[in-house]
């Protein structure tokens, strides 16, 4: 039976119980729009043609394995109100790095958004 909250159907949580997220793993990641609006773009002739606030979110999309030492990217798309992606976090490839460690001050963080880089299991 769906729970209500403050008298309104809510949806179930889709995390599978008992499973620590910081774990290495493949996680399939979701992302809509409020009230499913198509901000990201349209899709004509069959090709999703990105907005500009589309092409933003596609551009911070390839950003996080930049940001996040464990995390990366596999197939993703940017529809017109949602994404989808693969996000694998390895939380080795942090160990076996020889990178310096990048921060906001360092002369190797090459974020054009100028984020301080942290685990992405930190969040």
């Amino acid at each position: 039976m769906v729970e209500k909250f403050q008298n309104k159907y809510r949806i179930e949580s889709a995390r599978l119980p008992g499973w620590n997220y910081e774990n290495d793993g493949w996680y399939f990641v979701t992302i809509c729009t409020n009230n499913r609006e198509c901000w990201f773009g349209d899709v004509v002739k069959e090709k999703m043609q990105l907005s500009p606030l589309g092409r933003i979110v596609n551009d911070y999309w390839l950003q996080i394995p930049k940001q996040f030492d464990n995390a990366v990217l596999d197939g993703f798309i940017v529809m017109p109100n949602h994404i989808h992606g693969i996000i694998v976090i390895n939380n080795d490839l942090c160990e076996r790095m020889s990178l310096p460690t990048i921060s906001n001050n360092s002369p190797f963080n090459n974020s054009p958004f100028n984020v301080e880089t942290r685990l992405i299991a930190s969040l």
